[in-house]
């Protein structure tokens, strides 16, 4: 059988490049890599622990979440790759972001530019925030 303890030449798992490959497809292109997860799973394999940061004076530590991170036992699963994508409904956040968008479109000196792209049309000089997400993904953390 396959050894689940395997690496590749740059010390990327089986389960890395399992869950990495996956995150780059949609809809029914993610299956075969589902499954070869679940396999994974089902032979006892985790990246936990396996998953460390650099400091800045370039030492290794391990990855702790941040605290505002949802408790998730696939992160510790599918490691340095795992994503988690949610919609954020909240509306005390969206409307958060929208008086960010109304601040920085508001001061950015863009009221009244006209652009090819537009045929003569001036810019809009309010953007609406019409959907917000919280994403939590350890690559982003390395």
């Amino acid at each position: 059988g396959a050894d689940p303890a395997w690496v590749d030449p740059c010390g990327r798992s089986a389960m890395d490049r399992a869950v990495r490959k996956r995150n780059r497809q949609s809809g029914e292109k993610r299956e075969p890599f589902d499954r070869c997860i679940a396999v994974l799973e089902e032979t006892g394999y985790s990246e936990a622990g396996r998953v460390t940061v650099v400091d800045a004076k370039g030492n290794s530590e391990p990855f702790i979440p941040p605290a505002h991170w949802s408790d998730c036992p696939r992160r510790a699963l599918e490691g340095r790759f795992w994503l988690q994508v949610e919609e954020e409904t909240n509306p005390s956040v969206l409307a958060h972001f929208q008086r960010v968008m109304d601040r920085s479109v508001g001061t950015s000196g863009m009221r009244g530019v006209r652009t090819q792209d537009r045929k003569g049309e001036e810019a809009p000089t309010k953007l609406i925030v019409a959907r917000a997400q919280r994403i939590e993904n350890v690559a982003s953390m390395r």
